[in-house]
């Protein structure tokens, strides 16, 4: 990818992180993998700082969206409802009854 290339990457998700918000059709991990995608070893340091701040913005973003999705950050352990399910943050939030191993 060239460094113009890099640069027209970057500006459309500065401004598609602008504008995210929980009704998206694309999910937070998507961008991530965009971001991912950027190859940081062809960089110019200009390049790799705007790419941070668009992590950090990342960051922020989903920790401000997960609470309105009822998500469990990942590495937690979900939530569980008194009758035993679990909120499952892959399935959009959604209740799953939980089956017993045995």
């Amino acid at each position: 990818m060239s460094y113009q290339d890099i640069d027209k990457e970057i500006a459309h998700l500065e401004v598609v992180f602008n504008a995210l918000s929980a009704r998206d059709r694309f999910p937070l991990s998507y961008w991530h993998r965009r971001l991912l995608a950027l190859n940081r070893s062809s960089m110019v340091p200009a390049q790799r700082q705007r790419v941070a701040h668009l992590e950090a913005r990342l960051r922020s973003i989903g920790a401000r969206l997960d609470p309105l999705a009822g998500a469990t950050p990942v590495g937690t352990t979900p939530a569980r409802a008194d009758d035993g399910r679990v909120n499952d943050p892959f399935d959009g939030g959604r209740v799953s009854q939980i089956r017993s191993a045995g």
